[in-house]
C-alpha cells in the first residue's frame, strides 16, 4: 500500500510515453505542439501536487489536530516554499512572502519567539559583511536586496516551533512531489525527443542543442542565441526555469531528503526502498539529460558516500566497504583523473579561473567590494582573453569572494561553511553534513551565494534542514504574552 502512489506514477508516465511513441510512429507529433505539451505538464504537475498535499491533510487529520490544527498555516507555506525552488523565480517570490507572512500572523498570535539556532549568528555575520563591504563601489553604501533572504528565512523560523513528526512529514512531501517533479520532466522530454533529430547516448553524453522558429518560447527565447536552444531547455522549461545547476542542486536535496527518511524508518513518515530507487534512478535521468555534469558527478558521490553512511548504521561491514570504497577511489584517480576533470572543468571556466587569479594577485586585501564583480573581471578579460564575451561573476563562490572582498572573503566564507560543518557534527546530522557536500562542491563551479537563485535555494534548504536538526531538542523561546502579562500586572500596581 505504501508503493500505491509511486505505482500509479509509474503506470501513468510509462502508459503516456507509449501513447506518445505510438502518435509519433504516424506522424502525428510534430515540435510545433510543443505548447500544448508544456500547458498539459504544468496542470499535471500542479494536479499532482495539489492531490498529494490533500491526501497529506486527510491522511493526519489526529497528527493535525495534536498540532492544534492553527499550524497547518505554517505546514502549507512552507511545503509550497520547498517545491517553488524547481519552478519560475516568480513563483519563488510569491512562496517566500507567503511563508514569511503566514509565519508573521502566526508569531502574532502566538506572541512566542524561538531562539535562533546559533549557527544562524554566523549567517547574519555573514550578512553584516556583505553590508559593509559595499562601502566605496558605484551604487555607494546601501543594503544589497538580494540578501534580505539570509535575514528573512531564519527568522521567521523563529516564529514556531514544528514537531519533528511535522517536519518529517513535510519533508516526505516534498520527496513525492520531486518525484513526480522528474516524472514530468521524463514525459516532457520524451515528447520532444521524438520530435526531434537525436540519438539518446547524444543528448545525454554531449552538449547538444537546437536550432528551431519557437517563438511561444518567450521566457527561453530570451535566453537562446537567435534561435539556439540548448538540449536543457526541452527537459525542464515547462515549469519556465531551466537553469539546469540550479534545478539540480533541488534534485539532490530531495535525494538526501529520500535516503535521510528511508534510513530513519519513522513510521509517520517513512518511505520505502522501491520509492527510493525509482527517484534515484529518475533523478540521474533526468539530471543526464539536462547535462548538468556538476549534478550527476555530486549525485554519484551522494550516493556512494549514503550508502557507505546506511552500511554504518545497519550492518557489520562498514570496514569492507571503507576498503572497496577506497580502491575504487585510487582506481578513478589512476585512469579516470579525465574524465573526472571533464566533469568538473571546461575552457570557459578553466579561463575565468585564470582572470579570478590575475585579478586577485593585484588585490589580495580588497577587491570591488559586494556584488561587482562584473567590471573587475571583464577588465582583466580584456587583456587576457580578448574574445571572450562578458561576464557577469567569475562561476566559483571561493574566488568570487576573493576578488569581492580580498583574503578577507574568503576567511568569512571557510567560517559560515565551518559553522555549518561544526552543528552538522555536533548534531551528527546527515541532512546538513550532505547539504554542505553538495554546496561546497557546487561553489566549485557556480556562485550561489552570489546571484539571488543560489541565495534563496541555500537559505531555504539550510533553514529547513537545521528546523529537523533543532526539532530533536527542546528549543529556548521568549513568551511576549508572559511578558506582556506582568508589565500590565506592575501597571495595576503603580495605579
Amino acid at each position: 500500500m505504501n508503493n500505491l502512489y509511486t505505482y500509479v506514477l509509474l503506470a501513468v508516465v510509462v502508459s503516456v510515453m507509449l501513447i506518445l511513441y505510438l502518435l509519433s510512429s504516424i506522424g502525428i507529433l510534430s515540435v510545433e505542439q510543443e505548447i500544448i505539451t508544456r500547458v498539459l505538464s504544468i496542470i499535471f504537475f500542479l494536479a499532482g501536487t495539489t492531490w498529494l498535499i490533500s491526501g497529506e491533510l486527510k491522511k493526519n487529520k489526529s497528527g493535525l489536530s495534536q498540532l492544534k490544527k492553527e499550524k497547518i498555516q505554517i505546514l502549507l507555506p512552507l511545503v509550497i516554499l520547498l517545491v517553488s525552488s524547481v519552478l519560475n523565480k516568480v513563483a519563488g517570490t510569491i512562496a517566500t512572502a507567503l511563508f514569511v507572512s503566514c509565519a508573521l500572523l502566526f508569531f502574532i498570535r502566538r506572541k512566542e519567539f524561538f531562539l535562533p539556532n546559533k549557527l544562524y549568528y554566523i549567517l547574519f555575520g555573514y550578512v553584516l559583511f556583505l553590508f559593509l563591504g559595499t562601502i566605496g563601489t558605484h551604487k555607494g553604501f546601501h543594503f544589497p536586496g538580494k540578501i534580505y533572504t539570509f535575514l528573512f528565512l531564519p527568522i521567521t523560523f523563529s516564529f514556531f516551533n514544528l514537531p519533528n513528526s511535522a517536519l518529517l512529514r513535510i519533508a516526505r512531501l516534498f520527496f513525492r512531489i520531486m518525484l513526480l517533479y522528474l516524472a514530468v520532466c521524463i514525459v516532457y522530454w520524451w515528447f520532444n525527443f521524438l520530435c526531434l533529430d537525436a540519438g539518446f547516448i547524444e543528448w545525454a553524453t554531449s552538449k547538444l542543442s537546437f536550432q528551431l522558429n519557437m517563438f511561444d518560447w518567450v521566457e527561453q527565447y530570451k535566453l537562446s542565441h537567435g534561435n539556439e536552444f540548448s538540449a536543457y531547455f526541452f527537459v525542464n522549461s515547462w515549469s519556465y526555469y531551466y537553469h539546469p545547476s540550479y534545478i539540480s542542486i533541488v534534485l539532490l536535496f530531495a535525494l538526501i531528503t529520500g535516503f535521510y527518511l528511508y534510513f530513519k524508518q519513522d513510521d509517520s513518515s517513512k518511505i520505502t526502498l522501491f520509492e527510493l530507487i525509482i527517484f534515484v534512478v529518475a533523478c540521474f535521468l533526468v539530471l543526464a539529460l539536462m547535462e548538468s555534469r556538476i549534478g550527476v558527478l555530486i549525485f554519484c558521490i551522494l550516493c556512494a558516500v549514503s550508502v557507505l553512511y546506511y552500511v554504518k548504521l545497519k550492518t557489520k561491514h562498514f570496514k569492507l566497504f571503507l576498503l572497496l570504497y577506497a580502491v575504487t577511489g585510487l582506481l578513478l584517480i589512476i585512469f579516470g583523473k579525465d574524465l573526472i576533470n571533464g566533469f568538473y572543468a571546461d575552457e570557459i571556466r578553466n579561463s575565468l579561473l585564470k582572470i579570478a587569479t590575475a585579478y586577485i594577485k593585484d588585490h589580495f586585501w580588497w577587491g570591488t567590494g559586494s556584488f561587482e564583480q562584473a567590471t573587475a573581471i571583464n577588465n582583466v578579460k580584456e587583456v587576457l582573453f580578448p574574445d571572450l564575451k562578458d561576464f557577469n561573476y567569475v562561476h566559483n563562490q571561493f574566488f568570487g569572494n576573493m576578488i569581492q572582498f580580498g583574503i578577507w572573503g574568503l576567511v568569512i566564507l571557510v567560517v559560515l561553511l565551518a559553522g555549518i560543518l561544526g552543528l552538522a557534527i555536533r548534531k551528527r546530522s546527515y541532512l546538513l553534513q550532505m547539504f554542505l557536500l553538495i554546496m561546497f562542491l557546487f561553489m566549485l563551479i557556480e556562485e550561489p551565494l552570489y546571484i539571488q537563485a543560489g541565495i534563496t535555494r541555500f537559505t531555504v534548504f539550510l533553514t529547513f534542514f537545521v528546523a529537523i536538526c533543532d526539532s530533536n531538542s527542546i528549543r529556548k523561546k521568549l513568551n511576549f504574552s508572559s511578558v506582556l502579562k506582568n508589565q500590565n500586572l506592575n501597571d495595576g500596581r503603580t495605579n
